[in-house]
């Protein structure tokens, strides 16, 4: 523990003369940097379980299968996130780094995993909104006609779905980057500030 509290004060004296950032009121310690960081990123994990959850349990509720093909779909984008949010997490969350890494390894690391994560994550969401989009448009034929056939028996029909899904793709992708940037955007600017400040001396 004393390692760990003389790495927390190497970090934050070096930090103190680092410019402010563009909010005021955003005055972070090195040591609730980390800690918010890993915070956050752990209620990111609930929110992904909580509508795995719900996909889930529609999943098992409906018997049709279309329907069961509709939100295993929507599963495997959930699960396709819960890895690559998880294993990000449990990378940061090692104690190992923190009590043995410098301040320089240790904010080295944190600010490249978690600009990797956001990085991918920006992604993911670029792409999986559009596919995501049309399965809802297929879902609510299935619920009113009880099979998605007719999408793709009607041209007009097959052309608004493949076009909510273009429409849908960009406000998607804007969406969960302005999350991420609201999330954690002030943190990895301070990382990446501190780094720099580290760097010149």
């Amino acid at each position: 523990m004393t390692d760990l509290n003389k790495l927390w004060q190497e970090i934050s004296e070096q930090s103190e003369s680092l410019q402010p950032l563009e909010k005021p009121d955003f005055q972070p310690t090195a040591q609730n940097v980390l800690a918010t960081i890993r915070t956050r990123t752990r209620w990111k994990l609930y929110f992904i379980y909580f509508f795995l959850a719900v996909y889930l349990t529609v999943f098992v509720w409906f018997d049709n299968w279309e329907s069961r093909a509709i939100f295993g779909a929507m599963m495997l984008f959930g699960l396709v996130n819960l890895w690559l949010v998880l294993r990000f997490y449990l990378q940061m969350k090692k104690p190992d780094l923190l009590m043995s890494g410098s301040s320089r390894t240790v904010l080295q690391f944190y600010h490249d995993h978690l600009a990797e994560m956001l990085r991918q994550e920006n992604l993911m969401g670029a792409w999986t909104t559009p596919f995501a989009a049309m399965l809802g448009f297929m879902w609510a034929f299935v619920e009113k006609t009880g099979s998605a056939a007719e999408v793709f028996s009607n041209w007009k029909f097959l052309l608004v779905m493949l076009a909510t899904g273009l429409v849908l793709a960009p406000l998607g992708a804007w969406t969960t980057k302005w999350m991420n940037k609201v999330a954690f955007g002030n943190y990895l600017d301070y990382l990446k500030n501190s780094l720099g400040n580290l760097k010149e001396e």
